[in-house]
């Protein structure tokens, strides 16, 4: 067994790293920044952002690691499965409807729009998994007898996702909470 070699990483480096490609992510594009100039905003040494990540790309992807994940932690599976979407919702909410939240999610948007390569490595890294976890749980509620046995899972996890995506980064802060009631209620209306 082999032990681990050097110094060990230093929590702050890492989030004065992070933070950095966050901050400059909403002032520029991805192919616009350069290891140095994160570098030079995290006040840190090129070698200290190289001994973490291969290369620019890896480093942008841990950044936007944090953005728009689900929480599907201790849910009643004995609610209704408009229940449990509402209540997955509501965490959703809670954490990211506000403007450093709100932001951090356009700036993953606006990120992975921006390059083929960030997008398709984020839908991998980070879609996928979100949408495979969300169709489990509507499977699960089709064992259950909750939802029709006609849907499928995975379509029907990319829809509320979608949904859902739609309605938080198009309206108003204050307005994505209710008017997202009334289309989950018409959705789950014809999947149970």
């Amino acid at each position: 067994m082999r032990k681990n070699v050097g110094r060990p990483r230093n929590k702050e480096v890492d989030e004065k790293i992070l933070s950095a490609v966050r901050e400059l992510l909403t002032q520029n594009s991805p192919d616009k920044l350069s290891i140095e100039g994160i570098a030079e905003y995290a006040q840190v040494g090129k070698a200290s952002i190289y001994r973490r990540y291969a290369g620019k790309d890896e480093l942008i992807l841990a950044a936007l690691a944090d953005a728009k994940s689900m929480d599907l932690t201790n849910l009643s599976l004995d609610a209704s499965p408009l229940a449990i979407i509402s209540e997955i919702v509501t965490r959703f909410l809670t954490t990211y409807n506000n403007p450093t939240g709100r932001r951090m999610i356009m700036m993953a948007v606006n990120t992975t729009t921006s390059s083929d390569k960030l997008s398709k490595a984020y839908w991998d890294i980070h879609a996928i998994p979100q949408i495979e976890d969300l169709a489990a749980l509507l499977e699960n509620l089709q064992t259950q007898k909750k939802l029709s046995p006609n849907i499928d899972p995975k379509i029907a996890a990319e829809t509320l996702i979608s949904v859902f995506t739609a309605q938080f980064l198009l309206r108003p802060q204050e307005e994505v909470a209710g008017a997202l009631t009334p289309i989950l209620e018409q959705l789950f209306s014809t999947w149970e």
